[in-house]
């Protein structure tokens, strides 16, 4: 077996991304310079190049139903992390997040962004 120092890197003669297996390389190329889209959903208009993600398609937006359930509210979700951010973001009093221009307070880093983006773009730091 090989050691990561000797690894043989696949590397594509277009755009020079390495890969340490061919078939990476080639599913790479079908995808990225050939834009070969084999796959397609039969419930919409979604193409891809591999089914593997076909099939999180289909799953996640198809067939899967809303299995993740709020304790407090009873609102469901298709996938556990969106109830997570459900919870951290409706049902928590902790807002951890601050503003240092005008301390505002989010319980959600991405809402702090998009706050100093709106309301402080003209002072945003290397803080943030």
């Amino acid at each position: 077996m090989n050691s990561d120092s000797e690894t043989i890197l696949h590397v594509c003669d277009i755009c020079q991304k390495s890969f340490k297996r061919r078939y990476y390389l080639n599913r790479h190329i079908d995808a990225v310079h050939e834009n070969q889209k084999v796959f397609r959903c039969s419930y919409c208009n979604f193409q891809t190049s591999r089914k593997d993600a076909l099939d999180r398609h289909v799953n996640q937006i198809h067939i899967t139903s809303r299995v993740h359930k709020c304790k407090k509210c009873g609102e469901t979700f298709k996938q556990i992390g969106n109830l997570y951010r459900h919870t951290n973001t409706v049902h928590t009093t902790e807002k951890r997040f601050q503003c240092k221009d005008c301390f505002s307070s989010f319980s959600r880093k991405d809402n702090l962004e998009r706050h100093i983006k709106k309301f402080h773009t003209s002072t945003i730091s290397e803080e943030y």
